[in-house]
C-alpha cells in the first residue's frame, strides 16, 4: 500500500507515501469540516473520491467498472 485514507476525513493519511496521490488530488476537496466558510460535506467527499479513482484509473466511473475487480484498487471489505 502506497497510501490510504478515508475520503471524509483526509487526516490523517497513512502509507508507505501518504503523499503519492497529492498530485492527483488538484481541485478535490475531501475534509468534511475543511474550514467555517467553505465547508465540505460528505456528499462532496464522495464524488471527489470517484473523481480521484477516474484519475488513477484514467476511465470515468459507471456501475459495471465499479462492480469489477482492477489491479490498482483494492477493496477493503
Amino acid at each position: 500500500m502506497v497510501a490510504s485514507f478515508s475520503p471524509t476525513l483526509l487526516d490523517p493519511v497513512f502509507g508507505d507515501d501518504p503523499h503519492a496521490l497529492d498530485h492527483l488530488m488538484d481541485g478535490l476537496r475531501f475534509r468534511i469540516n475543511d474550514a467555517l466558510e467553505n465547508p465540505v460535506d460528505q456528499y462532496e467527499s464522495v464524488s471527489s473520491a470517484l473523481a480521484l479513482i477516474g484519475r488513477i484509473t484514467e476511465t470515468d466511473i459507471a456501475a459495471d467498472w465499479f462492480l469489477a475487480q482492477h489491479s490498482r484498487i483494492g477493496r477493503t471489505d
